[in-house]
């Protein structure tokens, strides 16, 4: 591809929250039973670790799972654009066209409600495959808010109580998100791919 003098702008890098430890500890440990007891501890101080890094956050509203994409997308998409430097077209005619309409490939939303209970704070899109959940799309009121980071942390929350082993993004941009990716128990793994 560099052959035909195309650039590289940057590298995607994807990131894995754990969920479920015994799922992750079954193939490193033989016994069965160990497996199982060690998993239960370890997912359930994953559970205190992320109900730990929600304390002390300004608490937003309901979070909602939907199907399609409302009127309140369009609303945040014009609140919220012109704080980004590089965005896709993100209203909800487009995530919808995008995501809803999408053949093969069951998409869902997550949206966190502002603290008014009308306005979105942020949402991500999401496909189910098993019991590992990608994250295909992540978008909120700035590209650092806090609801963000709310957002994500309530979603692992609901999926470790659904029983889900993990779930990952794609992510290519600031060094400072990827931090705190870190922060709210994401792992980067080796595996990436080189944008050009």
């Amino acid at each position: 591809c560099l052959r035909v003098e195309y650039q590289a702008i940057g590298t995607v890098y994807r990131w894995v929250k754990p969920l479920q430890a015994e799922y992750w500890l079954s193939r490193y440990l033989k016994s069965p039973f160990l497996t199982k007891a060690a998993g239960s501890l370890v997912t359930w101080a994953l559970d205190v670790l992320n109900r730990w890094r929600r304390m002390g956050r300004v608490s937003a509203g309901a979070c909602e799972d939907l199907e399609s994409a409302d009127e309140r997308f369009d609303e945040l998409w014009t609140r919220a654009k012109d704080r980004y430097r590089i965005a896709g077209d993100r209203s909800a005619r487009s995530l919808n066209w995008r995501y809803t309409a999408c053949p093969g490939i069951q998409y869902r939303f997550y949206a966190l409600q502002g603290r008014d209970g009308q306005r979105l704070s942020a949402y991500l899109v999401y496909s189910l495959e098993a019991e590992k959940v990608t994250i295909v799309d992540l978008f909120g009121e700035h590209p650092q808010a806090a609801a963000i980071a709310e957002l994500l942390l309530r979603f692992a929350a609901r999926l470790r109580t659904e029983g889900r082993h993990s779930v990952e993004l794609a992510y290519f941009g600031n060094a400072a998100f990827e931090k705190r990716l870190q922060r709210l128990g994401f792992f980067r793994r080796e595996k990436r791919q080189t944008l050009v």
